[in-house]
């Protein structure tokens, strides 16, 4: 318990880090990263919190992306962020079994990511404000999540998006160009 705790603290400084270079825009902290790789270490960073929510994840990772230019924690959080969000979501709804599902494709110029889960979704008049400072949909919240997570990606020169015509649960897209820029 005691390494897990020390592990989690370094972790914790790193995100501090790399938050402060994303408000005075600096970028030195990109590498070369493998997506797919990324996505399965913050499913193991959530090990704990998806099992004590009795949640299923399930992936969908598409082996051929190459690796991408990112700063890794910056990403990570964006993942965790998002999945924290769905876990939150789900948490209150009586559907079971309470699922995620995580897919990575590509396109010409973009890595894709999806999140859907099988929470109660998001209401139509909430979709375009989303993303803005201190608005949320968990009552626990306090909406900067959100917020952060896209400005990540647009420092990143992608872009971020909830699928509005989606029926049961949510879905998140996110890109990352394939050139690194």
């Amino acid at each position: 318990y005691i390494d897990y705790s020390i592990e989690q603290a370094k972790r914790a400084g790193e995100i501090i880090r790399s938050i402060r270079g994303l408000v005075k825009q600096e970028s030195k902290h990109r590498v070369l990263a493998d997506i797919n790789k990324t996505i399965i270490e913050c499913m193991q960073i959530l090990r704990n919190e998806v099992q004590l929510e009795n949640t299923r994840v399930t992936f969908s990772l598409d082996d051929s992306l190459p690796k991408i230019n990112v700063d890794v924690i910056q990403i990570q959080q964006i993942l965790i962020n998002l999945m924290r969000n769905s876990l939150a979501a789900m948490e209150s709804s009586p559907k079971i079994p309470k699922q995620i599902l995580i897919e990575t494709t590509k396109d010409d110029n973009f890595i894709i990511i999806s999140l859907q889960d099988t929470g109660p979704g998001i209401a139509h008049d909430k979709i375009d404000s989303i993303f803005d400072p201190y608005i949320s949909t968990n009552s626990q919240g306090i909406g900067l999540g959100l917020s952060i997570c896209k400005s990540i990606i647009e420092a990143h020169h992608g872009k971020i998006w909830f699928d509005p015509d989606v029926r049961d649960g949510a879905i998140v897209y996110f890109t990352l160009p394939l050139n690194g820029t």
